[in-house]
Order: C-alpha cells, then structure tokens, then sequence
C-alpha cells in the first residue's frame, strides 16, 4: 500500500502542476498532498506497534483526499479569472493597527482570560492538570454557568484563532510593540487555560505557511511593503528570532506534555521526557485517527446513528441552531449529541494505546450519506476552499487573509479530525468573511459618495 500510496501522492502532483496556474493556491495544494501523504505512509508502517489499517480504509482516504483535490483543481478552470485590485481600507494597518473596536475586544477578552487564568490555576493546585482540564468542559469550578461555557466557546475560542494570525503578522511584517505585547499575553494566558497543545501547534503552523507565502503575500500590498530583498543581517535576524520562537513553542508542549503525564526531576530531565512524549504523541494522533476511522468502519458506526444528511459534516451550525432553539424554550438534538459520546469511548490502537475523539473528517461525511458522502463532500469543501484562495487574490483583505491561513489549518488538521464540527470554527470562517465583506462594502459606499 506504501508504494500505491507514493504514485498517488506523484500523479496528483502532476495534476495540480498543470491545472492550478496561481502560486498561491498551487503551493497551497501541493502542501496539503504532501501532508496526507506524509502521515498515510507513516501509517502504512504501524510505528510504535500500532494494529495495521485496512487496505478499504486507505482506498477510503485516498478517495477523500482526491475528491478535495478535484474540487479546487476544478473550481479555477471554471472560474473567470479577475485582476485583483488593491482595497486600502482592507489594509492590516485599517483593520487592525488603526482599529479601535478591534484593541477595545481585544483588551476586554484578555481581562476575561486572564480572569479564568488565575481561577485555573487555583483549580490546577488542587486537581493538577488532568482535573484541571476537564473543568473546561462543564459547569463547576471554572465555569459557573453554561453562559460562561458559551462566552467562552463562542467569542474567547474564536478570537484566540483570529488574533494568532495578527501575531504571526506582526511577527513577520509590521512590528508594533503594544498591540504586540498584548496579543502575546492574550496567547500566552489562553494556551495555559486547559494545558492544550493544539493551539500553540496551529501557531507553529500558521507561522510556517505565511513564511513559505510571504512573497505572494506581500505582493497583495495588505501590509503596504514590497516584496523586496533585505539585507544579508537583517535577514539573518529575522530568521534567528523567529526560530527562537519555534523553539520556544516546543520546549512549551513538551513541557505541556510532562505536565500531563506527571513527570518529575529536573528541568532538563522534564524536558526532555515531555519531547520524546510528545513525539511519540504526536505519531500515535496522526496516524491513530486513521486506525479510528478502521474501528468505526468495522463496529457499524453508521447503522448504529442511521444516516445524519450533512448535519455531521455541518455540525457546527448544527450546534448553533440547538442553542438558539434551547434559547426559544425549545428542544433539539444535534448531530453532536449523537456522535460526541459515541467518539470519545476509548479503544485499543495497539497493544498499549488507548484512543479516542480523533476519526478524520472522512467519519462525518460517511455517517452523512455513507461512501457517496466521503466522494461529495470533500469535492464541495475544496470547491469552497478554491473560491476563497480566489476572492483573496481578486480582493485583498486582511480579513480574507486571516481567513485563508485559517482555512489551510482546517485542511491540514483533517487528517486528525473534522474542524467544522465544532462551533467556534465555524464562527471564525463567518466571521472573518463577515469583516471582509464590511470592509469592502465601506470601500464601495465611500466610491457612491
């Protein structure tokens, strides 16, 4: 299956080198192929002991990924294509360093994570950080009400993902040492809340794709720089602090890690425990969704929901349309109620792992319509991908970039698990297309005047 794998990867390739023309999305996609080749060959490997995948599973994949695939292939050969123009009030110094609504929210949602900060850390004190985790998940000591839950995973989660884009930005293009200063807080508290990990790897990956972008960025003139060379030290520095940052994010989740697992010792010992853990971790995730995706396929999960018709793909909006009905004095059940319990049972991955929660996207789009749906779906996911790389590159934003760096993190974390089943991922997509289209609208109203 390896070698099917690899001339798959190959074939695709020479597809994309063809068919995109744009060097946005053409590195966009070759990137996406070559993470899901990266981890399916992995997995053909069975590291660490892990039980072997079915080779339907694979073929399964292998379907998902070429559907995507098609679908933002096909979306630029029927597009017509458009000169891009530059829109000055979509400019990162409009939207973000000259916006006063943006530094007042961002100054109100950092004093409300930093008061859940300092009531985690209270709670970490008396449960430790596997007690303390869960807190974040119901009503108790963190949260006093489901009002809070709500605050929280609505407004706080999403703007978190919004403002580590600003930071990245302002790492890499525009440094403004208070705005800076502040979002590095708001990051820093927020990451601690939980003890997670996925958020500082979302930075790391957001910080990789604007770098290997940022010519194409540049050239949108959203920053007001052009994309000229710099000089030989000043590069030398960039690129030093930038990998001491890296290196900063990692020594973080390992500590993380050792955290977790309860690791004692030295310093250096902790650390270095919680790295190789954290590897270890790392593949068991990547690869583990894949042998998720097998049990599911083998215990029926399917015949035991009956099929969902898009809510499971769709379930964030799912989510929001139960609370709005909750809200009303109303009852719903969402595809989440269903699906949530089911997915977070644990199971053996190998002889000594257990797993759960994490099935690819391929599961929701199979409890939706089965087979037909893990061909459909990922078409219409890459069709709506494309169409945004393609109003970015027509209508230069901030917005419309934050929005694109967040779309190629849900594409890459596919491979683990379906973004837009949760709320708060879906409230980033509309959210930030909402800010475009009000700052393009602004923009033709100041045309009218």
């Amino acid at each position: 299956m390896t070698a099917y794998i690899v001339l798959f990867f190959l074939l695709m390739v020479v597809l994309v080198w063809f068919l995109v023309r744009d060097k946005l999305s053409q590195k966009t996609i070759i990137v996406y192929l070559s993470w899901w080749t990266l981890w399916l060959v992995i997995s053909t490997l069975n590291p660490f002991g892990m039980f072997p995948v079915a080779n339907r599973v694979y073929l399964l994949l292998l379907l998902n990924v070429f559907m995507f695939t098609l679908g933002f292939v096909l979306y630029g050969q029927i597009r017509r294509r458009q000169k891009g123009r530059l829109l000055e009030n979509g400019t990162f110094k409009r939207t973000v360093l000259n916006n006063s609504m943006f530094k007042l929210v961002l100054i109100v949602l950092l004093a409300a994570v930093g008061y859940l900060f300092f009531k985690y850390l209270a709670i970490l004190n008396l449960k430790g950080a596997a007690g303390g985790r869960t807190t974040l998940f119901e009503v108790g000591e963190l949260f006093l009400n489901k009002y809070e839950i709500f605050f929280y995973g609505l407004a706080i989660k999403p703007f978190a993902e919004v403002l580590a884009v600003v930071f990245i930005c302002l790492l890499i293009f525009k440094r403004k040492p208070l705005i800076l200063t502040l979002c590095s807080a708001f990051i820093f508290i927020y990451g601690a809340i939980g003890s997670g990990r996925m958020y500082y790897a979302s930075i790391v990956i957001f910080l990789g794709y604007v770098l290997y972008l940022k010519k194409q960025i540049l050239s949108t003139g959203i920053f007001e720089l052009q994309p000229v060379k710099k000089a030989t030290h000043e590069g030398a520095k960039r690129k030093f602090l930038l990998g001491v940052l890296l290196l900063l994010v990692v020594l973080l989740m390992a500590f993380i890690t050792a955290q977790r697992l309860g690791y004692s010792g030295s310093k250096g010992e902790v650390l270095l425990s919680g790295g190789r853990e954290f590897f270890k971790q790392s593949v068991w995730y990547m690869t583990g969704s894949f042998r998720a995706l097998d049990y599911a396929l083998a215990q029926d999960y399917a015949g035991m929901t009956g099929y969902f018709h898009g809510r499971a793909t769709f379930a964030g909006f799912d989510g929001l349309v139960k609370i709005v009905v909750h809200g009303l004095g109303g009852t719903y059940e969402s595809a989440n109620n269903v699906i949530v319990p089911m997915i977070q049972e644990t199971f053996l991955i190998s002889p000594e792992i257990h797993y759960n929660f994490a099935y690819t996207n391929v599961l929701v789009h199979y409890l939706d319509f089965g087979i037909w749906g893990v061909a459909i779906l990922p078409f219409l996911f890459g069709l709506f991908s494309r169409s945004m790389y393609c109003k970015f590159k027509e209508t230069p934003t901030f917005p419309l970039l934050a929005l694109i760096v967040c779309l190629f993190f849900s594409m890459m974390i596919t491979v683990f698990k379906w973004p837009y089943q949760f709320s708060n991922e879906v409230i980033v997509m509309v959210a930030l297309y909402l800010w475009h289209w009000i700052t393009t609208k602004s923009i033709k109203k100041l045309k009218k005047c």
